[in-house]
This record gives structure tokens, sequence and C-alpha cells, in this order.
């Protein structure tokens, strides 16, 4: 990561924006690694404010990849605080900005999934699933929202 992704002038400009990024070395990492279950390289971490683990990954990212999983991640934090239009923005930026990356089809179903939340109308499952069959059908996230077609 630290040869090709964490010095891309994206992902420097990303993380610097919206991130305290912090890199241990896990056999330095001592409390956090415990906390943190560090065991590989690279291991990462995305923490909501209250330090909850939101996201999580091991192994090597490609810049093209790495900034739209911390979006998600980002997401993955408002989940937590149940801030569902917050998981809706930062999921619709993935879908907008990085449509062909890893994280879209799930940006796509907690995008759906949260506007569910919102109001509670079932259209919004229905549109995800309709979105996912129609985009990104191979991907889990598919698999996932498959029950949402016998509403």
């Amino acid at each position: 990561m630290g040869a090709v992704t964490y010095p891309d002038a994206k992902v420097i400009g990303f993380l610097n924006e919206f991130l305290v990024p912090l890199q241990i070395k896990v056999d330095d990492a001592g409390d956090l690694g415990e906390r943190y279950n560090l065991r590989w390289t690279p291991h990462l971490v995305v923490l909501n404010a209250a330090e909850k683990v939101a996201h999580m990954a091991t192994g090597w990212m490609s810049p093209a990849e790495f900034v739209p999983w911390v979006m998600m991640g980002l997401a993955k934090a408002s989940l937590i605080e149940k801030d569902w239009g917050a998981v809706k923005r930062h999921g619709q930026e993935i879908i907008d900005q990085y449509p062909g990356s890893f994280a879209a089809p799930q940006a796509v179903y907690y995008c759906g999934v949260s506007s569910f939340r919102v109001d509670h109308d079932a259209k919004h499952l229905k549109e995800l699933l309709a979105t996912l069959q129609k985009d990104y059908p191979k991907s889990e996230w598919a698999m996932r929202a498959w029950p949402y077609g016998k509403l």
C-alpha cells in the first residue's frame, strides 16, 4: 500500500479531507493490535467517532478501489449512527464516481435500504433489486437483495 496506493494524489486528497489516517506496524501495535485484531498487513480499519469498527479489510487495494472502499466505510460509520441521509449520500457518491468499483453494488444496496429506513416504502427495496440485477447481476449484493423481489 505504501508503494502504490498511499502515495496516489487522489488517495492523499481524500484521506486528508475525510479521515484521520493512522498507520501502525503490526509488530508494534500493542493494545491497538488486540483491540482491532491486527494480524496481517495491510489491515485496514475505518472507525466511527466513538471508535467502533465500521469497516475492515485485509489485503492490498489499488488506488482506484481504495477510495470507494473508504467511502463505503464512511457510509457504514453513518449506518452505526442511524444517519440514513449520510448513508445514502456516501453510497450515492460511490455509485456516481466509482460505478465499476467493488464497492458500487454494496452502495446500491445501502442506498436503497437507507431510503426504506426513512419512509418504510418497499418500492426502494424493489428498485435496489432491479438496479443490482441490471448493473451488478453477479454481485453478492444482488443475491442478498433477491428476497425483495417477493415483496
